[in-house]
């Protein structure tokens, strides 16, 4: 086997380098749903990135998110819990509804695949 060349095959993505950390307190917006995270979080949302293909949502209360457009599907975040898209489509924007009748604290972490 000496003296043969080989090719490298790729077995992992290249990892990105940049992310977006927004942190905010949104009061119970349910009379006024889909608060505009680009738009009203503009120093931190969307800044280092135009756009995520992962996301991770945190929240100490229930919330629901809708992606890219406020005529989407609602997710919804439980409270404590997590909620993780990984490389599923890319995501411009974030629109966030508090309906739990207090202010929730609410942790976005957005990243692009490969940037």
């Amino acid at each position: 086997m000496r003296g043969q060349n080989y090719l490298a095959v790729k077995t992992q993505d290249d990892l990105g380098r940049s992310y977006d950390s927004i942190e905010f307190s949104l009061a119970d917006n349910s009379g006024d749903p889909d608060y505009d995270v680009k738009d009203n979080q503009s120093a931190l949302a969307f800044k280092a990135l135009k756009s995520y293909t992962t996301i991770s949502v945190r929240s100490n209360k229930e919330i629901t998110i809708k992606l890219n457009a406020t005529t989407n599907s609602v997710i919804t975040v439980e409270r404590g819990r997590p909620m993780t898209l990984d490389s599923l489509f890319e995501i411009t924007n974030i629109f966030v509804t508090n309906a739990s009748g207090d202010t929730a604290a609410i942790k976005i972490l957005g990243r692009k695949e490969g940037e």
